[in-house]
């Protein structure tokens, strides 16, 4: 079995916490850490959350605006071809054509 750098390196930590801290200590400040890291992955998690649902709700506001546009661009070929049939005599009048 090789050691790798990183194994040294966490090694030499471990004996140093157990010098500076003392075993008593060392498995308090070892939940003490983990409930740190708990509190900041939790805090982590609800962030980017908080983020994703507002970018959901924004996309759909810009979804729904676009529908609103698209629907609003539909409708006014629509309605201007009905008011050509609704005065289609006096067009034909201002053109000098007899009425039907």
């Amino acid at each position: 079995m090789k050691l790798q750098p990183g194994d040294v390196d966490s090694l030499i930590l471990m004996v140093m916490a157990l010098v500076v801290f003392g075993p008593r200590r060392l498995p308090e400040i070892g939940r003490q850490i983990g409930k740190l890291m708990y509190e900041v992955r939790k805090a982590s998690n609800d962030f980017k959350f908080q983020m994703e649902e507002e970018l959901r709700s924004s996309e759909d506001a810009e979804r729904r605006r676009k529908d609103e546009e698209r629907q609003r661009a539909l409708a006014a070929p629509a309605q201007t071809a009905g008011q050509s049939r609704l005065f289609p005599s006096s067009r034909k009048r201002d053109l000098g054509c007899p009425d039907d």
